[in-house]
């Protein structure tokens, strides 16, 4: 055997070993899921839920999002706020309490641009591999900004395998839209009116429960 095929052996063992290994630590680090959670930060979420209830809709948020933890699965989290523009308040961890912290630094102000939070939650999960890909998008009020984009998104989400549930919280809610978006991605459209059942539509969306509770 020449020195070059020798060389030209190594290099194919070399590259076989390095398959293999970048495969096994694929598997390895196979997520269940990736798991964006998209708020709406416009001014109307410093306002009371309701009439009956003293508590703003993002306190309400702040009170459920703990629901949404999934326990004995390899999950990780995001969280993404959206008014005028998006931003990013916790990228993705398996740190639950992070989210929970970064929760707090809701602040709500400006419009409701639902495709900046879509754009958002989309970029973050880009070069990402999981199982799943979710983002759970909450909102009281009417999109008013780069609302002709959306459905763009929503494109980009179903070419990504990415499902949107969607949350309409309160009476101003755009129920029509949101059940859209939720439809045209293979999401669950829920609807809440309060405390009590925001947490439990973000327990229903528990991805253990989501997923795993009635699989036989």
């Amino acid at each position: 055997m020449t020195g070059k095929e020798l060389e030209e052996r190594q290099q194919t063992l070399v590259d076989r070993l390095k398959s293999k290994a970048s495969s096994l630590n694929l598997n390895q680090g196979t997520l269940s899921e990736l798991c964006i959670i998209l708020v709406d930060t416009s001014s109307s979420m410093s306002e009371p839920i309701n009439k009956r209830e003293g508590r703003s809709k993002i306190e309400a948020v702040r009170l459920a999002i703990p629901n949404l933890r999934a326990m004995g699965v390899r999950v990780m989290y995001g969280l993404v706020g959206f008014g005028d523009t998006a931003f990013t308040y916790q990228h993705l961890t398996f740190q639950f309490g992070l989210i929970l912290s970064q929760g707090e630094m809701l602040h709500p102000e400006g419009m409701t641009n639902i495709t900046a939070g879509l754009r958002e939650g989309l970029q973050m999960m880009s070069g990402k591999f999981a199982e799943k890909k979710r983002m759970i998008l909450l909102s009281d009020g009417q999109a008013n900004v780069e609302v002709d984009r959306i459905d763009h998104y929503l494109s980009l989400c179903r070419e990504g395998g990415v499902v949107v549930d969607t949350i309409s919280f309160g009476e101003s809610a755009d129920k029509v839209r949101l059940r859209d978006i939720a439809q045209k991605t293979g999401g669950i459209f829920s609807d809440a009116d309060s405390v009590e059942e925001l947490q439990k539509v973000y327990a229903r969306l528990n991805y253990a429960v989501r997923y795993l509770e009635h699989r036989k």
